[in-house]
Parts: C-alpha cells; structure tokens; sequence
C-alpha cells in the first residue's frame, strides 16, 4: 500500500500557515511555511480527546508527502468575520480564545475582526499560497509540489516521483465580499460580477467553489455547522433558506462559459432547500448543454430519504442525520451528474453518537482503525443506494478531509499522514464485503469490481478522472 496514491479535494494546508504570516516579526514565523510540521505529541492528543480541538498539523505538505498524497485541491478560505465578532466581544481577549480553537495567530483574528474587504483577504491568500516553498526534504527524500492546469500537468505528476499536483478551490461565496451588511458594507451586485471575472483570469483560477459557508452571505441559505459552539455564534440569519435573486445571478456567472472556463459549485454548506433548487436551476438552464456535475467536497450521509424513510435497512441509526448531511436522492442526483462526492473526515459528520460508541468495538473486531470503520460506512451506504438504482456503485466516492480546517478526525486517521494506514484498513473492509455480497447487485458490475479497485477509485482515481474531464471539458475554451 506504500505505492497507493491518495487525492483530498478539499484541504486547508494555506489556513494556519497564511495566519502566521500576520504575526508581526521582523523575521517570518517558521510556522508559516507550508511544510511546516506540528507533530501529534502526547499532550496534543490528549487535548484533542477531551476538548475536540487538533492542536497539530494535520494536512501541512509535509503531513500529505508523508500520506503519499498525489493530488490535493487546496481551499481558499478567508474566515468569517461571526466566527470572531461573537458573544466573547470582538477585542482582544476574544481574539485569544478564537486562536485557541483555530491555531490561525492572534495577529491574524485580530485582522478579520476588524477589515471589511474578503475579497482582499482572499487574493492576499492566493498570492501568499502560490508563493510558497515548492519543496522540502520528507523523511529524507525531496518532494515538491507543483500548480496543475492541463490534462498534460495531471498525467506528469501522476507519474512523477515524490511530487503532488495542487489545484485550488474556494470556501464560500462571501469571498465576493457579500455578507457584510451588519458590519456595514452593502453588497453591490456589480462588484461581485466584478470579482468573480478576476477570479476566473487568475493565472490558476479555482476549480470549484462551495456557494454557502457558514453564515449568511446574501446568496443563499446555509445548514446549521457550528452546533458545537452553541449560542456564542449566530448562524440563524438566512439559515435554512432558498436563493436569493442575487444568489441565481451569481450562480450563473460562475457557471458561465463566455466569461473563462466555469467555477464548479460546490453544494456542502447549503441549506436543503437551496440544494433543491439548484438541482432544479441545472435541470431548467442548463440541462445537457454543459458538463455542470454536482458536487460535495466535504460531506456525510444521513442515510435517510427525503421523506425520512430509508433504503437501506439500519441506516437510520448509523450517521448524524442533521440537513448538513445529504439524503439518498442527492447522492443519486450526483452520481447522474457525474460528480464528486467527498468524505469529510470529521467524526462529528461520519456517524450517529450510537455507532460512535459501538465503532471502536467494531474496530477491535476486525482488527482495523476506528476510522476505517466510520469511512467505510459512508462508502458502503453510497455504493448500495447507488446499486439500487442502477448506477454504478463506486465512480463517485472520494476524500475530502477538510483536514486544518478545525475538525475533529477519528481515531486512524488524525492527519493526512494516516492515509496510507487507513487505506489498507479500507482494503481489509472491502476484501470482506465483496466476499459475502457477490450476486447481490443489481447492477452486475458493480459486483465484479475488484477490491484493490475500489480503493484505488476512492483513494484517488475518482478525483483524478473527474479533474481530467474538466480540464478536457474547459482548458480548451478561449
């Protein structure tokens, strides 16, 4: 499993790193190089199991050299200014608790509390993260990354020893500097086509973006994500509604060919609602014209339906089933797209607090991680809901860690570097679920799979098919 390449499409690398650059130095903050390391010490550990906070570098790249990961698209995420203008305040003594709980720097709350400008904040991040090092020595070896535009740049780092592709994405719409009304700035439509065309004529303009984030952002609605934190953030503006007329407009100059190649929309983060009815905006507008798949970046299952029913039996009590989460028929929506769907590595998102408790017994049984047990869940769930509907079974399950990005992973798989220990666990899994569904399909195919395939597809082969068609499908416009 050494040789076992891995993609995440949705990391945070750049977000303590980029917060460190604001620390007010006359030399730069070692911790603001992208290989910089944090190792998972003892101490730390214990930390994280009791107050859910990883005070360690999870997806740093030297963590992701180490996990053999070949393929990453790094997020872009200029936080929100309610994560830190709260019920602590938005002085100093606030910006003291928020870095204990993110690791960004003081220096760097102490900024977002008090600037009015995220589109700023997002292309000083791009600059800084297109800026960085491009190698280090790992484990005594040198590695490097490199920035990939074209089917051709895929295939090299794909072959290429000890090197990773990066593409970018962005975390939210608000970047276009919406969502700053109660702060005083009003969003001008005009800027925000504005923005979005800069963006597009990036020398390495996002693949993706996820539309909703956090808090409102005069789009659209957004699912409630921060239930952890209770009542010292307000997420209930324009929580769990639909788009708003600017959210639609917005929507279709991402999507537009005639202004550069499409920003992809990334639906996690949407309130239910809001993904409804952009499943029904493709459907009216676009129809078969483009190749718009649909895509979740960082998600879970609910395992349920719509209506609160299930197919299959048991679901209903293995995975956290609040609206952030995704039902039955949107992973049968997305797979018809041919899109993306990416487990988040969060064990808040992977699993009922029952099956919490009974997955470290699970483990123990088979002799695997607890992690591997809560991943596997999702993929086994998404490939049987896919199978009874007839489409293939294992073409659209991925990773997407959101790892830095203030998480709480399960045990097996606390940073990037466990992606290789969690991929032979995930094989363990697969050899002996394959081995007692054979002739259960409805799809044959979908049975025939090899497990070692279906690892691979996971790993990263389902990310690295579905960059190259896009880069077939839009590096070539104009």
């Amino acid at each position: 499993m050494n040789d076992f390449h891995f993609a995440d499409i949705h990391c945070h690398p750049n977000l303590k790193t980029y917060g460190h650059s604001f620390n007010e130095s006359a030399e730069p903050d070692p911790r603001s190089n992208l290989w910089y390391h944090q190792s998972l010490t003892p101490a730390r550990r214990l930390v994280k199991n009791i107050s859910g906070i990883s005070a360690y570098s999870q997806a740093d790249f030297t963590a992701m050299s180490s996990g053999n990961v070949k393929l990453a698209f790094v997020s872009l995420y200029p936080f929100e200014k309610g994560f830190f203008i709260n019920l602590t305040g938005s002085g100093g003594l606030s910006a003291i608790s928020a870095n204990l709980v993110t690791g960004i720097g003081y220096h760097r709350v102490r900024h977002l509390q008090r600037h009015l400008d995220y589109f700023q904040d997002l292309e000083r991040e791009y600059r800084f993260f297109c800026d960085g090092q491009r190698s280090a020595p790992v484990n005594g070896e040198e590695r490097s990354w490199t920035m990939i535009s074209t089917t051709r740049d895929l295939e090299e780092v794909m072959s290429a020893k000890n090197r990773m592709g990066v593409v970018l994405s962005i975390e939210g719409a608000h970047v276009f500097n919406t969502g700053l009304g109660m702060y005083g700035r009003r969003t001008d439509p005009d800027e925000v086509k504005e923005r979005i065309r800069t963006v597009k004529d990036w020398a390495h303009p996002p693949v993706f973006i996820t539309f909703a984030h956090n808090f409102y952002n005069d789009l659209c609605g957004h699912a409630r994500s921060l239930e952890t934190l209770g009542p010292l953030v307000n997420q209930w503006e324009g929580l769990n509604d639909g788009f708003t007329d600017l959210g639609v407009n917005t929507l279709h100059e991402l999507l537009s060919e005639s202004n550069g190649a499409p920003i992809l929309v990334d639906i996690k983060h949407m309130s239910l609602k809001s993904r409804k009815l952009y499943f029904d905006i493709l459907k009216s507008d676009y129809g078969q014209a483009s190749w718009l798949p649909i895509i979740v970046s960082h998600g879970g299952i609910t395992g349920l339906k719509l209506d609160g029913g299930t197919t299959i039996a048991g679901a209903e009590n293995l995975f956290y089933r609040a609206d952030i989460n995704f039902y039955d028929e949107e992973l049968v929506e997305i797979s018809k797209s041919g899109g993306l769907f990416a487990i988040q590595l969060d064990k808040r998102r992977l699993a009922s607090r029952s099956f919490l408790q009974q997955a470290p017994i699970l483990a123990t049984r088979r002799k695997v991680s607890t992690g591997a047990i809560l991943v596997w869940a999702q993929i086994q769930h998404i490939a049987e809901v896919l199978d009874s509907h007839r489409l293939p079974a294992w073409d659209m399950v991925s990773i997407g860690s959101d790892f830095d990005g203030t998480i709480n992973p399960p045990e097996g798989c606390l940073g990037s570097m466990d992606f290789s220990y969690l991929g032979m666990d995930l094989l363990k899994l697969a050899e002996n679920y394959m081995l007692q569904h054979r002739g259960t399909w409805k799809l044959p195919e979908n049975g025939w799979i090899d497990p070692g395939t279906i690892l691979q597809k996971f790993g990263s082969g389902n990310a690295v098919s579905f960059l190259d068609r896009y880069f077939r499908a839009y590096k070539s416009l104009p």
